[in-house]
């Protein structure tokens, strides 16, 4: 199945957007600002 990311495992990238979001979770939960959410988001979207 060609999903437009060549060398890229889809279920590995599907376990990376699943955890990623479940960390965004537990950190909106435990900070005060949106620093880190940021950080989180422009690290994932650099890694796609």
């Amino acid at each position: 199945m060609d999903l437009g990311t060549p060398g890229r495992d889809p279920r590995a990238l599907a376990s990376l957007l699943l955890n990623t979001v479940v960390g965004m979770r537990v950190i909106a939960k435990s900070t005060d600002t949106p620093d880190r959410l940021h950080r989180t988001v422009d690290a994932l979207l650099d890694s796609l």
